[in-house]
């Protein structure tokens, strides 16, 4: 699995800002190993049929990849896996520009949709602590900051057993001029 992939065309964004497909990804991160469509249908309590649509839909565009096959009592069970641990935007020289930018704000709309939910379930047995600052920083220093934040939750987002330690969910974005390779990048992790 790389670290990131790029979602270069209209047709890519397209299949991933689904957030019912955003979830059956989520439910793979969840899972930690490929898995088939049965699996992420009975995790989901959805039927695999629909499961399935969606699997072929993210597999077409190379978001999701066929990892292995296995012969179970005479049927051939498929087993998918994402192709990687989070997704960006890149913008090509020959995509519609109003096209590409509508489809890349539904992403983020989709992906804010979520965690608005998320945060509405939670609040009501748990507090929330909501920031909205600007920082003054030059493009190198944004780059810095934006480095330092990702690599403390990378270190951080995996269940780790020691005491005290609790599952806090994070809604991190930053918004720039300038990132590395002019991109906009969502991650998807697990919901441990």
């Amino acid at each position: 699995m790389k670290e990131v992939q790029s979602l270069t065309t209209v047709e890519e964004i397209r299949a991933f800002v689904d957030p019912f497909r955003l979830d059956i990804l989520r439910t793979y991160y969840n899972l930690g190993k490929p898995a088939t469509v049965k699996q992420i249908a009975d995790e989901m309590n959805e039927v695999p049929s629909k499961i399935h649509y969606h699997v072929k839909k993210l597999e077409k565009v190379n978001i999701l990849k066929l990892h292995h096959t296995e012969e179970i009592k005479g049927i051939i069970a498929k087993y998918y896996l994402p192709t990687a641990k989070s997704y960006e935007t890149k913008k090509k020289d020959d995509n519609d520009p109003e096209l590409f930018l509508s489809e890349a704000q539904q992403m983020v709309e989709n992906v804010m949709d979520t965690y608005k939910k998320k945060i509405f379930d939670i609040i009501k047995d748990k507090y929330v602590r909501i920031c909205y600052q600007n920082l003054y920083l030059t493009d190198d220093e944004l780059e810095e900051f934006t480095v330092m934040v990702e690599s403390f939750i990378d270190s951080h987002n995996t269940k780790r057993d020691k005491a005290n330690i609790k599952k806090h969910p994070v809604f991190f974005s930053i918004i720039g001029n300038k990132f590395r390779n002019n991109t906009s990048t969502i991650s998807i992790t697990e919901d441990q």
